[in-house]
C-alpha cells in the first residue's frame, strides 16, 4: 500500500488498509497487530477508520523518492548498506514509475567510534550535540566531508588529533603553500567558506588539553600568555577562539580524562638513577631562580648533559611525570605556566625504584 495509516485512538502505524480510496486521497483501516522484522509484536487497539495523507506515512522508499522530487535533490548522500535495496528500486521507481531522473548517488562508508563500529547496544551512539561539547562546529562538519569513501573512525578519545588535522587543512587552504594546498582549498571551502587571509588563531588543542587539567579557561589563557607559549596580542575573534577551544578542552578533560588532578603526594618511580638525578639537580636550581620559558628548557638540556644522559630521555621522563604523556608542547614554556610550587612538588616526587 502506498499510505500508511495513523491509527486515530492509539496514534500507532499498526494499522492494516482495509480499502483504498482514490478521489478522497484516502484510506480505510483497522488498527491490528503486527510483527516487524518478524520478531517484534506491536499491538493494535481494533479501531476502524479513515485517513487521509495528513494522518499518515509514507513507506520508507516512497517516502525517500517523494523527498528527491520535493526538495529538488540534485545529490544523495546515502550508507553503502542502502546501495543494493533501496538506492536501486528507487532509481527504477523515479525513472518508470514517476518519470524524473534520480539524484547522484554519494555513497559513504560506516562510522566507528574509537574503532568500533558506533551501536545503541554498545552504548557508542554520540550525537552531533556530544561532538559539539569537544570541538568546534568547523571541526564536526570537517570530519563529515572528508574523504567519504573509506570508513572514519570518530576517535573521541583522541579528538585532538582530528581537532590537529583540521588546523593544518585550514593553514594551507589560506596560505596556498604545500603540495596539498588546493585539495585543503576544496575541503575550506565545504567546511567554513572562500578562505580569506589572514589565518585564524588557533590554539593547539593538545595544550589547551594539558593546561585545563590545571586550570579555568580563563586563568589558562592568561597564563599561557605570560609563559610565551600564546601571543599577547590576539584580535578579539583569535581570543575568542583561544577561549572556545580552552572550554572544549576542559569538556574532553571532564569527560575522557584520566583525573589528573593536582597530587602533590604522588610518587613518580624511575628506573635509571641518572633520571632521578636529573630531576633533583633542576629541583634544587629552579627553586632559587626566576627562570623564563627558555631557561627552563635549556637547564633541562644542561641537566640532562651533566650526568650522561641524552636530553630526549629526560624530556620524556618530564612529560610522563606532568602531563603522563611521552610528549607534549615546548616543556620550559609549559612548566613555566604552571605554579612554581607544583613544579618543585612534582620534581621531589621522583623516587628511584627499589631493586629486585
Amino acid at each position: 500500500m502506498p499510505l500508511n495509516p495513523i491509527c486515530d485512538n492509539c496514534g500507532k502505524l499498526t494499522t492494516k488498509v482495509t480499502a483504498v480510496e482514490r478521489s478522497a486521497h484516502s484510506v480505510t483501516y483497522e488498527c491490528t497487530d503486527r510483527v516487524l522484522h518478524g520478531k517484534y509484536r506491536v499491538k493494535g487497539c481494533g479501531h476502524r477508520g479513515t485517513a487521509d495523507e495528513r494522518r499518515a506515512k509514507l513507506p520508507w522508499r516512497l517516502e525517500w523518492i517523494a523527498d528527491w522530487k520535493i526538495f529538488d535533490t540534485n545529490i544523495e548522500p546515502f550508507g553503502k548498506d542502502h546501495y543494493e535495496g533501496s538506492w536501486k528500486s528507487d532509481v527504477a521507481l523515479a525513472k518508470e514509475v514517476y518519470a524524473f531522473e534520480p539524484p547522484v548517488p554519494l555513497v559513504y562508508e560506516f562510522f566507528l567510534i574509537d574503532g568500533e563500529k558506533m551501536s545503541s547496544r554498545s552504548g557508542n551512539v554520540y550525537l552531533i550535540r556530544d561532538l559539539l561539547k569537544i570541538a568546534e562546529a568547523e571541526v564536526v562538519r570537517y570530519l563529515y566531508v572528508k574523504k567519504p569513501l573509506v570508513q572514519r573512525d570518530i576517535a573521541v578519545k583522541k579528538i585532538y588529533t582530528l581537532v590537529s588535522e583540521f588546523d593544518e587543512m585550514e593553514q594551507l587552504a589560506i596560505t596556498g603553500k604545500g603540495e596539498k594546498a588546493e585539495d585543503a582549498r576544496a575541503y575550506y571551502w565545504y567546511v567554513v567558506g572562500e578562505p580569506t587571509e589572514p589565518v585564524p588563531y588557533r590554539l593547539p588543542y593538545d595544550l589547551a588539553m594539558y593546561i585545563t587539567r590545571f586550570y579555568s579557561p580563563e586563568t589558562a589563557l592568561e597564563r599561557l600568555r605570560k609563559s610565551g607559549l600564546v601571543p599577547r596580542e590576539l584580535s578579539e575573534e583569535d581570543e575568542a577562539r583561544a577561549e572556545r577551544r580552552l572550554t572544549l578542552a576542559k569538556n574532553w578533560n571532564s569527560i575522557f580524562g584520566e583525573g589528573h588532578e593536582k597530587d602533590l603526594h604522588r610518587i613518580y618511580e624511575v628506573a635509571d638513577r641518572r633520571v632521578a638525578e636529573s630531576f633533583d639537580l633542576v629541583r634544587r636550581e629552579y627553586s632559587t631562580s626566576d627562570l623564563n620559558g627558555d631557561e627552563l628548557q635549556e637547564l633541562v638540556y644542561r641537566t640532562a648533559r651533566q650526568v650522561g644522559l641524552q636530553p630526549n630521555e629526560l624530556f620524556k621522563e618530564a612529560y610522563r611525570l606532568f602531563i603522563g604523556e611521552d610528549s607534549g608542547p615546548r616543556l620550559g614554556y609549559f612548566l613555566v605556566t604552571l605554579d612554581k610550587d607544583y613544579v618543585l612538588a612534582r620534581l621531589d616526587s621522583v623516587r628511584l625504584k627499589a631493586a629486585n
